[in-house]
C-alpha cells in the first residue's frame, strides 16, 4: 500500500475490537513488553495527531492492557 492509499482509512475502534486488538498482543508479548509498546505509541503517535479516533483507540489500548 503507498502512502496516498493509507489516506484512504480512518482508525476506529469499538471497545469489543480493542479488547480483541490487546488479548492479541498479549498472547504474543509479555504484558510490560506491551505496555511499553503502547506508551511509545501513544508518546510518538497519539500525542501528536489530530485524529481523535486514533487517539482514543490508543486509550482503549491502553485500558485493557490494564495501564489506565
Amino acid at each position: 500500500m503507498d502512502a496516498n492509499a493509507a489516506n484512504n482509512y480512518i482508525m476506529v475502534a469499538s471497545k469489543d475490537e480493542a479488547a480483541n486488538i490487546a488479548a492479541i498482543i498479549l498472547k504474543y508479548v509479555p504484558i510490560t513488553v506491551a505496555q511499553n509498546m503502547m506508551t511509545e505509541v501513544q508518546t510518538k503517535v497519539g500525542n501528536h495527531s489530530d485524529n481523535e479516533s486514533l487517539r482514543d483507540t490508543i486509550k482503549l489500548l491502553k485500558y485493557y492492557m490494564n495501564m489506565e
